[in-house]
């Protein structure tokens, strides 16, 4: 117990207060751990003065490995405290809803106001952790409101109405659009959009169009310092437009965008969003001066334009030719448009409905969307939102707004916002048929199950795996089958955290191309790929072909790629590229917009491709400096960082990936020197020693490296899709479930879509 005892804990671990007692789940769970580490052959370390024989070894890791067998059969015999309900997260209630109800939540978010989630286990819909605020309650009767409000739309179709404001109209809209209106960009404020006298209100929830044309004038040529003005004239001006609602019982912001704005000429912004009915519209200078009109023009204009205060003079158009202005020349707003009218989900649950009819009538419209929106859960005979329908319809005696109150209460039940199961009798307690198609839903679409998959769960059908797994190749092909793509990699590979940190203006590769979009979709497409074709597991290691456009191309140095459009491109006598770890992706994420971070790099694949995530860091370890005077490389910084025994365990794991990653910089491009390439002194050496004794050099040698040990790819890989496909953390029992399907990847040529066919068919799946 030397290196793991009150004095020392090596890897944050000590074992010196270790229970041995394999019936209980935090002891069971640690004893794993243990053998996991002696059949990795990592402990006792080599470098110990003690070291036990092979028989002795073998006798432990026998000992173990019976126990803790014999451990989880009775453990399998409980519930073993397993969460068996769990909250829909943002994105499965965003999608459920556009789901159910067809909503183009692109257009519109309804769970815009709601907070980020928590994260666990690297996912953000781990049941453990998605707790219920009071305010994420206000949040979903709001979001409730709004859906049931554009669900609910009878009579004919609304007319498209239009507005059009220029300096050449009179009346309000000159004055809106003329020399008073410029003004208000001053102060960085905002034109508020009116029609008339009063402010402009969107009519009807629908799809409307925006047009813009707008210009930047005396950004680079202003006779005021930017500095007098309080903003930076550097950065080209930015427009933002918002949809918002005062007052009422949903009040609500929607940026609707941000765009760049031309120097001294007229650009278009076309914008095509949905917008709620009561919804206003306005247009700000976002990163323009700050501060009052009356204190720029009294107390910053007089100093370079002393005449603007003679009595006769009127300061506020003194400005104007002599400070940088925003102008809109024109705008242009048209809807509500639609592609189908009745409303397809009207006209699907409430199509048979008008005015007059009853009460029983409107219930049987309910009871058949109830049925979808709760997942094919029938429910009790007489459920919250009958009741509210008939207390709506009872006091207004109106068959639409006791439309509108049934469907509220329906999306703020916790039969629509959790994902509920019948209580486990054990840990071995199978799901029912319908549950199945629940869990195998917001695995592989992040969204609720359609009409087949709840069918097929109805009849029991679904219960036969072979029935499953022709379910699961229906579902990898639909389009939603992009919510486990995208959600999946976003947070196992960090994506999600793409555009967090970005790099300075002068990147101007990085803005030219969009980078921050174009880095995610070729990870997002080259998963697709191999999802499709069934690839090999070993492509997402290492692959003689990526995915790239013009601007991916450019940030290579492969040639004869142009446009915005994807394709796929050989990478052959490109050994720096290939697989996850070559892609900048992985490499922008892994870096803070200005540098490379190599520690963070080799945290990345310890913890992502290994499954051997670091502790975090002791309190009271300072981080790491970068060394400014370049006297110093990171080299050296981390192997003094290395010197503090408390640093060291987990340094030495991590640090030889990272330098070994050092050929790439902050954006994922291939570099050999650090600084100017004809410093030759600050040529990168990508040569490092594994904490377990073999050698390797740069992202080939990274990749070698983790082939020898195959079942750690494989074994990750596996935890992860299983830990996000039923929402908790995988523990010492369902290894057996996980050691069996990394047995059958053996196999050579093992592909991708295999997995997860395994995944499905897995007792960890099926299994409460």
């Amino acid at each position: 117990m030397e290196c793991h005892n009150a004095s020392k804990q090596k890897g944050d671990r000590r074992f010196d207060r270790l229970r041995i007692d394999f019936t209980n789940p935090h002891s069971a769970e640690s004893l794993q751990e243990i053998l996991d580490i002696l059949n990795l052959s990592e402990m006792p370390p080599k470098k110990a003065d003690k070291q036990p024989s092979e028989k002795e070894l073998k006798q432990v890791i026998d000992w173990l490995t019976n126990n803790l067998q014999k451990a989880k059969e009775k453990v399998n015999k409980s519930a073993n405290g397993r969460v068996v309900i769990r909250r829909l997260n943002k994105t499965e209630y965003r999608n459920s809803v556009r789901d159910i109800f067809d909503i183009n939540t692109e257009l519109y978010d309804p769970s815009m106001g709601f907070p980020e989630e928590n994260e666990e286990e690297g996912f953000d819909n781990i049941g453990g952790a998605l707790i219920m605020s009071e305010y994420l309650m206000r949040e979903t009767l709001l979001a409730g409101e709004v859906i049931a409000e554009r669900v609910v739309q009878p009579g004919p179709r609304p007319e498209v109405n239009n507005l059009s404001l220029t300096p050449e109209l009179r009346g309000e809209a000159s004055r809106e659009l003329g020399k008073y209106y410029y003004t208000r960009f001053i102060q960085n404020g905002s034109l508020i959009i009116k029609s008339g006298k009063r402010q402009w209100e969107a009519s009807n929830d629908g799809r409307y169009n925006l047009k813009i044309k707008a210009t930047m004038l005396n950004r680079l040529t202003s006779q005021i310092p930017s500095s007098n003005l309080r903003y930076d004239s550097s950065e080209p001006a930015k427009l933002k437009v918002t949809a918002y609602k005062m007052g009422g019982s949903a009040p609500f912001t929607q940026v609707l965008g941000e765009f760049d704005v031309a120097d001294e000429q007229v650009g278009e912004i076309n914008i095509t969003t949905e917008l709620r009915r009561g919804s206003r519209i306005k247009i700000e200078w976002v990163n323009g001066p700050n501060g009052s009109v009356k204190r720029i023009t009294r107390k910053v204009l007089h100093k370079y334009h002393p005449e603007a205060l003679q009595g006769h003079k009127n300061p506020t158009q003194m400005y104007f030719g002599a400070g940088p202005e925003m102008q809109i020349k024109e705008f242009h707003l048209e809807g509500p448009f639609y592609d189908e009218w009745p409303l397809p989900v009207f006209a699907k649950y409430f199509g048979s409905l008008n005015s007059n009819s009853s009460f029983a009538d409107l219930k049987l419209s309910l009871k058949k969307l109830s049925y979808q929106v709760y997942r094919g859960e029938q429910g009790n005979q007489d459920p919250a939102y009958l009741k509210m329908a008939q207390k709506a319809m009872d006091q207004d005696g109106d068959v639409w707004t006791a439309a509108k109150a049934g469907i509220k209460t329906m999306l703020s039940s916790p039969q629509f916002l959790y994902m509920a199961e019948a209580p486990a009798k054990s840990s071995k307690s199978r799901l029912s048929a319908r549950e199945l198609a629940v869990r195998m839903a917001y695995f592989l679409w992040k969204s609720s199950p359609d009409e087949e998959l709840l069918e097929l769960a109805s009849n029991k059908k679904l219960l036969d795996p072979k029935v499953r797994l022709r379910q699961l190749e229906r579902m990898l092909i639909d389009p939603r089958a992009k919510g486990f793509v995208e959600d999946f990699l976003g947070q196992w590979l960090w994506l999600e955290t793409l555009g967090d940190m970005p790099p300075s203006k002068k990147d101007k590769l990085y803005y030219k191309y969009n980078l921050e979009k174009a880095m995610a979709q070729e990870t997002y497409l080259f998963t697709e790929d191999l999802l499709k074709r069934n690839g090999p597991l070993e492509n997402l290691l290492d692959a003689d072909y990526t995915f790239v456009n013009e601007g991916l191309a450019a940030l290579y140095g492969i040639s004869g790629v142009t446009g915005e459009e994807f394709r796929k491109v050989q990478l052959q006598g490109r050994p720096e590229r290939g697989g996850l770890m070559g892609q900048a992706s992985v490499l922008t994420v892994t870096g803070n917009g200005v540098e490379s971070l190599p520690v963070t790099r080799g945290v990345w694949i310890l913890e992502n491709i290994m499954g051997t995530p670091p502790p975090p860091p002791p309190p009271d370890v300072p981080e790491i400096a970068p060394d400014t005077s370049g006297t110093q490389t990171v080299r050296d910084l981390l192997a003094k960082h290395r010197e503090d025994f408390s640093c060291n365990e987990c340094h030495k794991k991590m640090d030889p990936f990272g330098l070994a990653m050092e050929g790439y910089d902050y954006l994922g491009r291939y570099r050999e020197h650090y600084g100017h390439k004809s410093k030759s002194k600050n040529k990168i050496n990508l040569a490092v020693q594994s904490h377990d004794g073999v050698n390797f050099e740069g992202l080939p040698g990274v990749k070698q490296y983790i082939k020898s040990k195959p079942d750690m790819f494989t074994r990750c890989l596996t935890e992860k899709l299983l830990t996000f496909a039923v929402g908790r953390k995988m523990v010492f029992t369902d290894r057996r479930s996980i050691d069996a399907i990394v047995q059958r990847a053996k196999k050579e040529g093992f592909g991708l879509r295999d997995l997860m066919k395994l995944i499905v068919l897995s007792e960890v799946f099926i299994t409460k």
